[in-house]
């Protein structure tokens, strides 16, 4: 097999959208995993990866060493998956991409050479161990609470008061007369991951909301024990633990994710339906 430059391999991989041609086929066989990059022997068996989520032009991949390992049918990750570490489950394909080159200092694709890449199929995912959770998190949630967290199999929506409205909402939300409004629909086995890693990464946490901002969550998550609130507004959730209220700014991209999740689990509420990504 022919060795590309490390460098050209990445801006081939990384930086163009050319389609992928047919797959290579193959009966998968049992499991195997590890940290290793894949090649051409591992084409149609059933393998476990681990490495970073990234978002390249072709789609998701997972970067297992400098290898990127596209997965099937999947265009990107969520905000709050991007840049931790995964663990993915699937069958290994292969397809061939163009090589770049470069000529006059530009980049182009030709020269009639290709680069063989690999793709996961039928493929599952979670957040590996290494990624999760946040020292902290660990600190300000108790041991029960935070393996609640980390095996909760459900997540469910629900609406609160107007967000055009502006009462505080205090940590008694449950029992407050700005309480639950409306049930939407659960969160997606996906949806629940994301909002998981979100929940666990290492970010700034505080006990008491922006002094700034009025704290005025429209949506809602019952994750477990947990209620978790978003406040679109003040740009940050709340994550209410016992007692505890727990609260973290919004991170590069998570309140776009966060404002098509609340449309898609409430696709009649005008008002959410005006909510700007």
């Amino acid at each position: 097999m022919k060795i590309f430059n490390l460098a050209l391999f990445s801006f081939v991989i990384l930086g163009f959208g050319w389609s992928c041609p047919a797959q290579t086929t193959a009966n998968p066989t049992a499991t195997e995993s590890g940290h290793r990059i894949l090649d051409e022997k591992d084409v149609g068996k059933k393998v476990t990866v681990f490495g970073v989520a990234k978002n390249a032009k072709l789609g998701a991949i997972v970067l297992v060493e400098r290898q990127p390992v596209y997965l099937k049918d999947k265009n990107e990750w969520d905000a709050s998956i991007l840049n931790q570490t995964i663990q993915v489950t699937g069958t290994v394909r292969s397809f061939a991409l163009p090589q770049a080159a470069q000529k006059n200092g530009e980049w182009s694709a030709g020269a009639g050479q290709t680069v063989k890449v690999f793709r996961l199929e039928d493929f599952t995912w979670e957040l590996h161990s290494e990624s999760a959770p946040s020292n902290q998190l660990k600190r300000l949630i108790s041991p029960v609470e935070l393996q609640s967290l980390k095996d909760a199999k459900e997540a469910k929506s629900y609406r609160l008061a107007s967000m055009t409205y502006s009462p505080m909402v205090m940590p008694d939300f449950y029992d407050s007369k700005f309480g639950k409004l409306a049930q939407g629909k659960n969160l997606s086995a996906t949806e629940l991951e994301s909002i998981r890693a979100m929940l666990l990464k290492d970010r700034n946490l505080r006990t008491e909301p922006l002094k700034d901002c009025s704290f005025n969550p429209g949506v809602g998550v019952d994750l477990s024990s947990f209620g978790l609130l978003f406040c679109f507004s003040c740009k940050e959730w709340a994550l209410k633990a016992g007692e505890k209220m727990i609260y973290a700014p919004f991170e590069a991209g998570e309140r776009e994710w966060l404002v098509k999740l609340a449309k898609r689990v409430f696709p009649e509420d005008a008002e959410i339906a005006r909510l700007s990504n």
